[in-house]
């Protein structure tokens, strides 16, 4: 047992090992959120930029039909 006295792991030493797993951790976790981030804004654009065009689909669709119902 005497000889693996200088092997045995602190406290202290277990710590910073998992204080420097955690950085690391958070780190990754900021880089991938900050990616989803921009990968949502860019489909968020997108969306609203469809809803305009279904809904220019729809009025030019729609209003036309209705008009032609209730004219006659």
């Amino acid at each position: 047992f005497v000889h693996n006295v200088d092997s045995l792991v602190t406290r202290d030493y277990l710590d910073a090992r998992f204080g420097e797993f955690e950085a690391k951790f958070e780190a990754r976790f900021t880089e991938q959120e900050a990616k989803f981030e921009a990968r949502f804004a860019e489909i968020n654009s997108q969306l609203v930029l469809h809803n305009w065009i279904l809904a220019a689909i729809a009025a030019s669709t729609v209003i036309p039909a209705l008009h032609s119902l209730f004219s006659s």
